[in-house]
């Protein structure tokens, strides 16, 4: 089964960055332009001048990487106490 893919041209702080994604992943991409877009303008209101937009694109990076790995963590600890109380119900029930 093949995934039907779409090509999206993002605006990103000026740049134009072309991706081919999977049709479904466009509206994802759109929202991650949007994002990244608002978080840049709120930090270039916050440095001015003294800031490039490469640097405010790493900050940006960086910012989300962290909310990434954060979100998995929560997953996993989440997945874990759920497991958990799943095997307690389980051995109960035994």
């Amino acid at each position: 089964m093949s995934v039907n893919k779409s090509k999206v041209n993002l605006n990103i702080g000026g740049n134009h960055l072309p991706f081919v994604v999977p049709e479904a992943h466009e509206p994802l991409y759109r929202k991650a332009e949007e994002m990244i877009n608002k978080q840049m303008a709120k930090l270039q209101n916050q440095y001015g001048d003294r800031a490039k937009a490469e640097e405010l694109q790493g900050i940006i990076a960086v910012e989300a990487l962290v909310d990434a790995i954060q979100a998995q963590e929560n997953y996993e600890k989440l997945q874990k106490e759920i497991t958990s109380q799943v095997d307690q119900l389980a051995a109960k029930l035994l």
